[in-house]
C-alpha cells in the first residue's frame, strides 16, 4: 500500500521517508516562498494519492519544522487540506525531538526527565544495604540507559557537546552507583569500572558505529572497541587511583563469571566508608590517625592490610592465599574461584561492621559529653508559659552570664539563663531543697533571681529575649504533656 506513496513523483527538491503509519516529507530550497511551494504541492499529491487508497489524514495533527542555520527565527505556513500550519521550533518524529537548529538539546533535555524518573523509582528498589545483587541491579540500570540511548544514531554529534550531555551523564552515573552500592563521592572512572558500565559517551559513539554497519555482525567487535578506549581513559585519569591500584585492567572484572558486590565490600574497593581518613577529609572526624597505630593513617590499605586490629580475619585470607596478600594481587585472588570471591567479601563486611561500630561509640561518647556541658529543662510560670532555662553545672564555683563587669560568686552550684517568657510575672520553681524566683527587671533584657529570699544583682544573670514558639501539631502535642507532668516542670537538677 505504501509503495504507491514511496513512488509518487514529487517535485525536484521534496522526498518521503516512511516508517509504519508516519509520513515525513523534506523539501531543500534557498528561499522561504520556495520551501512553501514544494511543500504544499507535495502535501497535495500525497493527500491524493491516500484518498485513491481510501484513507484519509488527520490534517489538523501535521507538524512542521523549518531547519535554518540563520540567526534571526524564522517561521512558514503550509497547508494540509483545510488546515493552514505554522511551523513550530521543535517537533516529535518517531521518538526523536528535533529542533530547527538540529541540535538536540530539547532532546536530550526531555529524555533526561524521563530517565530521571525511571531511575528515581528504580533506585526505591536498590537500597544501599540489603535489595537484589549486583548483578540484579545491572538490569534494572540497563533500563535507563536504554532510554537515554534512544536514537543516539541520529544525536551522536550533538553529544559530543559536554554541556547537552552532562545532566543524562549524571543520571546514569547516578544508576550505576547503585548497581554496587557506592557512595555518590566516588569517582565517576571508577563508579563505571565497579558497576561494568561503560560510560554514557562510549555508548552513544558504539552505538552509532553499529548503525553505519548494521548489515554485518559486528556487535562483539564494536564492544571490543569501546573497552579499549575505555582501558585508556581508565589508565590515564588521575581520579580513583586505589581502584586502578586493585582493577588495572577493566575487561578480567566486566567478563568473571562469578562474584557479586556488596555495600562493604565496595568500601574496601574504593577507600570511601568508615575510614578515619575518609571522615576526616569529609569533615566527619577530627583526625585521621588510626587509634591503634598513633604514627598511620587509617585508610583503606593501612586498616586491610596492615592494621593489627583485623589480624585474625587478615590470616583466613593468608591461609588461602598460600602468604600474606598485597593490594595489587588482591582482585586477582578474588577473580580466581568462587570461594576466594566470599572469603573477601566475609574479611570486608567483618572490618567494616567493627569499624562502623567503633564510630557509632565514639559519636555516642561525644553526644554524652556534650549532654553533661548543658542540661535543659522547661518550666510552667504562673500564665501557662512555658519558658526554657538553661543549667550550666559547676561544682564550688559558677561563673554569672553578665556583660561588663561579670563576677564569680560562691553559690549552690548553677547559673540560670531565663531564654524566653518576656511576661513580668515572677516565676518560681524548686531546685532541691532551694526556693527560686525569677522576675522581670526594670532595667531592659535583664532579670532578677532570688535564691530563698537572697537577691542577686542583674549583672549576675541575663535575660537572652528569646521566644521558643512551638508548631500546634500532634508531636507538639505530645511534648507539651510531657513537659506538664510535675516533675518535669517543678524538680531542677544540678
Amino acid at each position: 500500500m505504501y509503495d504507491r506513496i514511496l513512488r509518487l513523483e514529487l517535485p525536484r527538491p521534496a522526498k518521503i521517508v516512511g516508517f509504519a503509519d508516519d509520513i515525513a516529507i523534506t523539501v531543500v530550497a534557498k528561499h522561504l516562498d520556495l520551501v512553501e511551494f514544494y511543500s504544499n504541492e507535495t502535501i497535495r499529491l500525497v493527500r491524493a494519492a491516500l484518498t485513491e487508497l481510501g484513507l484519509q489524514t488527520a490534517d489538523q495533527k501535521n507538524e512542521v519544522l523549518l531547519v535554518t542555520s540563520r540567526k534571526v527565527t524564522e517561521t512558514i505556513t503550509v497547508r494540509a487540506g483545510g488546515h493552514y500550519i505554522t511551523s513550530a521550533p521543535c517537533i516529535r518524529y518517531l521518538g526523536v525531538h528535533i529542533d530547527a537548529r538540529l541540535r538536540f538539546e530539547e532532546h536530550l533535555r526531555i529524555v533526561s526527565d524521563k530517565a530521571n524518573r525511571v531511575a528515581g523509582a528504580l533506585l526505591g528498589l536498590m537500597p544501599n544495604i540489603g535489595g537484589p545483587r549486583s548483578s540484579r541491579r545491572r538490569l534494572y540500570a540497563n533500563v535507563v540507559d536504554l532510554i537515554l540511548l534512544y536514537g543516539a544514531l541520529a544525536w551522536s554529534e550533538a553529544a559530543k557537546k559536554q554541556s547537552y550531555t552532562r545532566r543524562a551523564a549524571s543520571i546514569h552515573r547516578r544508576a550505576c552507583l547503585r548497581v554496587f552500592c557506592g557512595f555518590c563521592s566516588i569517582s565517576h572512572e571508577a563508579t563505571y569500572v565497579l558497576a561494568s558500565i561503560p560510560p554514557l559517551t562510549l555508548l552513544i559513539d558504539e552505538r552509532s558505529r553499529l548503525y553505519s554497519r548494521r548489515l554485518e555482525s559486528v556487535g562483539s567487535e564494536e564492544r571490543a572497541k569501546t573497552i579499549e578506549e575505555w582501558q585508556a581513559q581508565w589508565t590515564r585519569s588521575r581520579k580513583g587511583r586505589w581502584t586502578h591500584r586493585l582493577i588495572p585492567n577493566i575487561t578480567p572484572w566486566i567478563e568473571r563469571r562469578h562474584g557479586e558486590v556488596d555495600y562493604h565490600l565496595t568500601q574496601l574497593l574504593t577507600g570511601h566508608g568508615c575510614f578515619r581518613s575518609y571522615l576526616c577529609w569529609s569533615n566527619n572526624d577530627t583526625s585521621d590517625l588510626c587509634p591503634v597505630c598513633p604514627a598511620a593513617v587509617e585508610d583503606v590499605e593501612h586498616v586491610a592490610f596492615r592494621c593489627p586490629r583485623f589480624t585474625e580475619e587478615r590470616e583466613v585470607l593468608h591461609r588461602l592465599f598460600g602468604g600474606p596478600l598485597e593490594p595489587e594481587m588482591l582482585v586477582g585472588f578474588m577473580l580466581e574461584t568462587e570461594s576466594n570471591w566470599l572469603a573477601v567479601s566475609t574479611f570486608a563486611h567483618s572490618v567494616m561492621t567493627r569499624l562502623r561500630g567503633a564510630k557509632r561509640g565514639q559519636e555516642e561518647d561525644d553526644r554524652m559529653m556534650r549532654y553533661k556541658v548543658c542540661r535543659r529543662a522547661w518550666v510552667r510560670s504562673p500564665l501557662g508559659e512555658f519558658s526554657r532555662f538553661v543549667f550550666f553545672a559547676w561544682c564550688g564555683r559558677a561563673c554569672a552570664r553578665g556583660g561588663a563587669g561579670t563576677t564569680q560568686k560562691e553559690d549552690p552550684g548553677y547559673v540560670i539563663s531565663l531564654r524566653s517568657g518576656k511576661k513580668k510575672n515572677p516565676i518560681t520553681v524548686r531546685a532541691g531543697s532551694d526556693r527560686i524566683t525569677i522576675s522581670r527587671s526594670p532595667r531592659r533584657g535583664l532579670t532578677k533571681l532570688a535564691i530563698d529570699g537572697a537577691q542577686h544583682s542583674h549583672d549576675e544573670v541575663r535575660s537572652e529575649n528569646h521566644t521558643h514558639k512551638r508548631a500546634p501539631d500532634a508531636g507538639a502535642k505530645a511534648q507539651l504533656e510531657r513537659m506538664m507532668v510535675p516533675e518535669a516542670r517543678t524538680t531542677l537538677t544540678r
